[in-house]
């Protein structure tokens, strides 16, 4: 005769679709977070740069000490420039990021592949993962706006040493020197932003 417990409900086993279905939904909108992050801090960096240039543009300097405008021009190119470098490696870290849910993403879809009898999801699919672009990729447009944010403050690096060398009154105002130490400092830091940036892009620890 019945005791009148209820028996104890045996637990659904693990729907692995559901799974792969909520870790692939997590994985695209991680991807689709690095791409709007890269955006946001891209346009950061140009709209400061932007509106400090304005505002250089716009004062009344005239009347103000020539060592104290040199000064403070050497701080502002300078903060710019800091600001400009965080934002490549910021960059750099976000395309990782981007390839790394890419290709995460794609796992899934192999998975699928191999557990599908015959050719049709293996056709269906044109993004695969020998597909996948290198994280460095010359011609990706993650790599044109890393180059477009270190154009600029390398530019701003070399207006702060220009303006520093004039504060310190290293050199007269008209030597001729000025002009090409800037740019010598310009390309030297453009140069080592672009390693930089390569080298954060395949460094797994940074």
């Amino acid at each position: 005769m019945s005791t009148g417990s209820q028996s104890n409900k045996t637990p659904d086993p693990l729907n692995v679709n559901q799974i792969l279905i909520a870790e692939f939904r997590y994985v695209a909108q991680t991807a689709f977070q690095a791409n709007e992050d890269r955006a946001r801090v891209s346009n950061y960096f140009l709209v400061t740069t932007g509106a400090s240039v304005a505002a250089v543009l716009s004062a009344n300097l005239e009347t103000t000490q020539p060592g104290t405008v040199y000064f403070g021009f050497t701080i502002l190119f300078a903060l710019l420039t800091a600001v400009g470098v965080i934002t490549v490696l910021q960059l750099a870290r976000l395309r990782a990021a981007w390839r790394e849910s890419v290709l995460a993403m794609n796992t899934i879809k192999d998975y699928y592949i191999q557990h599908f009898p015959g050719d049709e999801l293996r056709t269906a699919f044109r993004w695969k993962t020998v597909s996948i672009p290198s994280a460095s990729k010359r011609r990706s447009v993650a790599y044109l706006l890393a180059l477009s944010v270190a154009l600029i403050d390398s530019a701003t690096a070399g207006a702060a040493i220009i303006y520093f060398l004039l504060w310190l009154a290293t050199f007269p105002d008209n030597s001729p020197l000025i002009i090409p130490i800037g740019v010598l400092v310009a390309v030297c830091v453009f140069l080592a932003q672009t390693v930089a940036y390569v080298q954060w892009l395949n460094d797994k620890k940074t």
